[in-house]
């Protein structure tokens, strides 16, 4: 379990310091959007030009298909297409955020991945009514202000579970 330091910069693990609210989140980009997940919530992160992606005929659009993954076949959604955006385009940059879902991994495809971004679970600003991006806005948990412009973080579960259009 990696080591934290609390305000008097001594060693803690995560979770000793009644102070601690700081999570790490990994930033992704889709077209203009930057938007975060918890670090926690992804179990690896997959680049697929290495992976054999099998269509399912009749899926819904923004059910990519299955890839193999340690000897597991892993669902691949299209965030975008959960967005309603146009589909994805598969990039040397892209690459599938492997999320820890209740019932087996579910891969998320995305444009970029960013850095990895310390928060302060206590500055989050939450969500109510202040998202301006409709088809986002049921998935953010709460947004940051970094560098002038919002970075909105999202629940990767309520991008695998949340109902859509079926094709």
């Amino acid at each position: 379990m990696p080591f934290h330091t609390d305000s008097e910069g001594n060693g803690v693990r995560p979770g000793e310091d009644a102070h601690e609210t700081m999570s790490n989140h990994i930033r992704f980009r889709l077209e203009t959007r930057e938007l975060a997940v918890a670090v926690r919530d992804v179990a690896e992160v997959v680049d697929p030009g290495e992976i054999a992606l099998t269509p399912l005929p009749g899926a819904p659009r923004h059910l990519l298909g299955l890839f193999g993954l340690r000897g597991g076949l892993i669902p691949l959604l299209d965030v975008r297409a959960v967005f309603g955006d146009p589909p994805a385009l598969v990039t040397d940059r892209s690459r599938i955020l492997v999320i820890v879902a209740d019932h087996g991994p579910v891969g998320l495809l995305v444009d970029t991945l960013g850095v990895v971004d310390e928060i302060d679970d206590e500055t989050l600003i939450p969500p109510t009514g202040q998202v301006d991006d409709a088809a986002l806005a049921p998935y953010v948990t709460g947004f940051v202000e970094r560098s002038g412009a919002r970075l909105h973080v999202v629940d990767p579960l309520s991008l695998i579970y949340a109902p859509r259009e079926s094709r």
